[in-house]
């Protein structure tokens, strides 16, 4: 088999130059934070969705029953590190915490 030198000068041509090293971290690091703010979004929407759900049902309507389904939701959510609940009836805040250790703890 005969490589084709037309085909191989037509690659040359093709082939990305490679970056600078400093231009090439530049472009990392500008990926990376592009990676990082569209995971932080997507973590906010879905906190969002989960607390909007979480208001909209009647069940829980106390903070006991707030506190089950927060700690039953973050095992499966660890970015709900802290929930603060203001039940407006008895003018009462109750602060919902979880440590990394805490989320995969059967309760």
């Amino acid at each position: 088999m005969i490589p084709d030198p037309n085909r191989q000068k037509q690659a040359a041509r093709t082939s990305p130059n490679p970056l600078p090293p400093r231009q090439e971290k530049t472009v990392k690091l500008a990926a990376l934070d592009g990676d990082l703010n569209a995971t932080d979004n997507l973590s906010r929407m879905d906190a969002k969705q989960h607390l909007q759900a979480m208001l909209n049902d009647d069940k829980l309507r106390t903070p006991q029953r707030v506190k089950e389904y927060v700690r039953r939701h973050q095992r499966s959510h660890n970015h709900f590190e802290k929930i603060i609940w203001f039940d407006l009836a008895s003018k009462r805040k109750t602060e919902l915490n979880a440590s990394p250790q805490e989320w995969h703890k059967k309760r």
